[in-house]
């Protein structure tokens, strides 16, 4: 006898919101003619470099279920089991969607602090910057707040628009000169 399983009950309105394509190009928009090219480099360097440490561990260090409540563990590293089924933080989209949302704020975070640094940031120490500052920052610091254990989603956080782990991450970075 055949089992047949049923299917999650996804929102297409969902689904098709969660992958609309990030703004990062709208951060170069707001800089100064001279930088505005600059800018558009370091954004399109942060998708391509973050999109691959969120893909071999960044993913699983934020929003992995068995992680501790202050940074996750490699459950899903190389996405490994992230597909169809719904993330425990998303029940209505595919884990997969749910990823690539977050994989665009992740990407996004260090474009924001690159605003501090137009013009003055070579292309090895860019890269380097990008995958260990999502790493020990921002990774650690999403999942403080988003992951599924957070200690700040534990103690009642509320962040829905990114202002701690994107926002105040980017922004300490650049106060900081990386």
């Amino acid at each position: 006898m055949a089992t047949l399983t049923t299917q999650p009950a996804f929102n297409a309105g969902d689904v098709a919101w969660t992958i609309c394509p990030g703004l990062g190009f709208f951060y170069s928009g707001l800089a100064r003619t001279k930088n505005a090219l600059s800018l558009m480099y370091l954004t399109v360097l942060s998708v391509g470099v973050v999109s691959l440490q969120w893909y071999l561990i960044g993913y699983s260090l934020t929003f992995s279920d068995s992680g501790s409540s202050f940074v996750g563990d490699f459950a899903y590293v190389a996405l490994r089991g992230v597909g169809l089924a719904p993330h425990v933080g998303a029940p209505t989209i595919p884990a997969s969607v749910f990823m690539i949302f977050q994989m665009m704020f992740a990407c996004i975070t260090p474009a924001l602090a690159f605003g501090a640094a137009a013009e003055r940031m070579s292309l090895g120490p860019a890269i380097i910057f990008l995958f260990v500052w999502s790493t020990f920052v921002y990774d650690i610091v999403t999942c403080w707040v988003w992951g599924p254990h957070g200690w700040l989603a534990a103690l009642g956080v509320m962040d829905y628009a990114g202002g701690t782990p994107v926002h105040v991450a980017s922004g300490a970075a650049a106060a900081h000169g990386f």
